[in-house]
């Protein structure tokens, strides 16, 4: 079976396959403190920090900042990481300038052209690694006017809040200190699959989204891309014995791809030859009997995939008349997979020693409710990460976690997939018998 895993898709329009099978860590921890001034050249430890800002436009900043065509193909050959390959391309940039010429301020004015440069990536230089001595935090509060579609804006908590709900400690879950901490998030992403009519528009967008804002919040992200069911479950078993995962306060699990109701759907899966991963399994490799660094710690499970063929509504009315009171809900064609019945409008998708508490401090959030299909917009990526990245750069500051999840589903009852589409996430096998504030920039 050939190897599929990638960190970032290529940003050349044909598709590239990685052969590398290490998954990609991207560190989000904001323990790390500079101090510097402005006309400082950049270290490599702050070039990979400007690195992890940059997603699929790298390969033009590269260009933008006067490297070649062929140092990009030097770099690819000889790191399989994308991640990497960007932390490289930068190390290169700066061995070329003129000496004291690799500063923020450099950098900044060789990347001041590209259209396409990440609001994150002109914040992290004109902030933290221009001014003077200051904390480096992976989180920046942005104006939603600078960036096109969501808002980029990420509300940080305050100290004071902080504080006044830790005096609560029989209610709030335990906080590390940044400096004391590794918070551990694992990213699953499905694209592309065995059969090409099954490849997921807008998941890499999903994708990008959802690890921003995971490292915004302080975690380091473990991405990985297009995985079969048996590569799933082994991810996930051996991101549960991260010995990282002792120095985590909570943990995040994300997978997106196609599902079926307790299944998410592996990059094998075709009509007749079925790969599917168990969703019962992440709670298994992620409980108390299994994962014992993270006990009492809260765990959030995010799935973006089906549930079943089904459409999420029905049809009533206030009074009389030929329409029924409740309708049965309309069932995808079932002449055709789950997967291509029914598509709706043209920029829409469906996607479908001591004793302890064996299974608990954990929380999912699904994208519909049972036997139901999600919805993708080939660009935008899915309504859930969608609104979920909104919600948390909104909230997080002053919301826990039930709270945010909460908001979540009425923003899907307030703004539905289209007029005629309806959509809605559960939240499942709650387990949290405290509230999990995220203090976003603390």
């Amino acid at each position: 079976m050939m190897n599929r895993r990638e960190a970032t898709l290529p940003s050349t329009m044909e598709e590239e396959e990685v052969t590398n099978k290490k998954p990609c860590t991207v560190d989000g921890s904001g323990s790390n403190t500079e101090t510097r001034s402005a006309g400082q050249a950049l270290t490599d430890r702050e070039l990979l920090m400007v690195a992890k800002t940059l997603g699929q436009e790298w390969e033009q900043a590269a260009l933008h900042l006067g490297l070649k065509t062929k140092d990009l193909d030097d770099i690819k050959a000889e790191h399989r990481s994308v991640a990497m390959q960007k932390q490289k391309m930068l190390v290169l940039w700066k061995r070329r300038r003129p000496q004291g010429e690799a500063t923020a301020q450099d950098l900044l004015r060789g990347l001041k052209d590209l259209e396409d440069l990440p609001v994150e990536t002109r914040q992290l230089l004109t902030g933290s690694l221009l001014a003077g001595s200051q904390e480096v935090k992976a989180s920046y509060k942005v104006s939603p006017t600078e960036t096109k579609g969501r808002t980029s804006e990420l509300i940080l908590s305050s100290e004071q809040f902080k504080t006044e709900k830790l005096k609560d400690r029989d209610n709030i879950y335990t906080i590390m200190a940044p400096a004391d901490r590794t918070r551990m998030a694992l990213l699953i992403t499905n694209v592309r699959f065995a059969e090409k009519e099954m490849y997921r528009h807008g998941a890499e967008k999903d994708e990008e989204d959802i690890s921003k804002l995971l490292i915004s919040l302080g975690y380091n992200v473990e991405q990985h891309r297009d995985l079969s069911g048996t590569e799933m479950d082994e991810a996930v078993e051996r991101f549960s014995k991260d010995p990282r995962l002792a120095t985590t306060d909570s943990v995040f699990v994300v997978i997106m791809s196609h599902g079926v109701k307790g299944f998410i759907l592996g990059f094998d899966h075709c009509e007749g030859v079925p790969d599917k991963f168990p969703i019962d399994k992440i709670y298994k490799h992620l409980d108390s009997e299994h994962c014992l660094k993270l006990e009492g710690k809260p765990k959030v499970i995010i799935i973006q995939a089906c549930r079943g063929v089904h459409k999420g509504h029905t049809i009533v009315t206030d009074g009389p008349g030929s329409v029924p009171v409740q309708a049965p809900v309309v069932q995808v064609d079932a002449a055709l997979p789950p997967h291509l019945a029914d598509e709706v409008d043209a920029d829409i998708e469906e996607d479908a020693s001591r004793r302890v508490h064996k299974e608990k401090d954990m929380v999912s959030l699904l994208s519909c409710t049972a036997d139901t299909v999600s919805y993708r917009h080939p660009q935008q990526g899915s309504f859930l990460i969608q609104h979920i990245v909104e919600i948390f750069k909104r909230h997080a500051h002053e919301d826990h976690i039930d709270e945010l999840f909460r908001k979540v589903l009425k923003r899907f009852e307030d703004e539905p997939p289209s007029a005629d589409r309806r959509q809605m996430p559960v939240i499942d096998r709650c387990t949290l018998p405290r509230m999990l504030y995220l203090f976003p920039g603390l």
